[in-house]
């Protein structure tokens, strides 16, 4: 099985959010898995979904102003 990681601020109901939903709703399951890095401490609008259908969820701490202390 092939897996991917898709990195985003956070999955809320947004343009970017949704459109990935929609890929991962169709995704063959049998052949890939599809998880999401976001930059966020808060359960977003879709997390739910996404752990229903085998999805994980990675959080980071959000990102600050210097890419310095993000990391």
């Amino acid at each position: 099985m092939k897996r991917l990681l898709c990195v985003i601020s956070s999955m809320n109901s947004g343009g970017a959010e949704t459109f990935l939903m929609k890929l991962y709703r169709k995704l063959d399951k049998s052949k890939y898995q599809m998880d999401f890095c976001v930059y966020s401490d808060k359960r977003g609008f879709y997390d739910d979904e996404i752990e229903s259908l085998g999805g994980k969820i990675f959080c980071l701490p959000p990102k600050t102003k210097s890419a310095f202390k993000s990391f």
